[in-house]
């Protein structure tokens, strides 16, 4: 008998929540852009850590001073680096759904995605000496 309470529950909330277009899309556009950051952000850490040798900030800031790379190189670390903190944590210019996807927000999921969005502003205000050997 309690599994047919939770199997009727459990078809009426995904019945529910299916009725409204701006949740479905709201978690498609999310779902894709923290793919962005899913990406991008593991290359270029991969990318660093080989270039410098450690993924120790005080180690990147110091390599960050002497090191000697093409702009090429400098300007896509840069662009891996910043692209996962503004994919994953909801920055400009990729924070379109975060609004949507907030459509009767509880004081958790407030709580949360502040959170997040600050730890993505801390990180990418952590990495601005490494950041600034890209050219752009």
């Amino acid at each position: 008998m309690p599994a047919r309470v939770a199997d009727r529950f459990y078809l009426f909330a995904s019945g529910f929540l299916v009725c409204q277009p701006l949740v479905i899309t709201a978690a498609r556009d999310a779902f894709l852009t923290k793919r962005v950051g899913d990406v991008l952000l593991p290359m270029g850490v991969v990318a660093l850590s080989t270039l410098a040798g450690s993924t120790n900030f005080p180690d990147l800031y110091a390599w960050a001073e002497t090191a000697n790379l093409s702009p090429i190189a400098t300007t896509l670390i840069g662009l891996a680096l910043m692209a996962g903190p503004v994919g994953k944590c909801a920055q400009f210019p990729l924070h379109l759904w975060l609004d949507e996807a907030m459509e009767a927000p509880g004081p958790a999921s407030v709580l949360r995605n502040s959170l997040v969005v600050s730890c993505g502003a801390y990180l990418l205000i952590k990495m601005q000496p490494i950041l600034t050997m890209s050219r752009l």
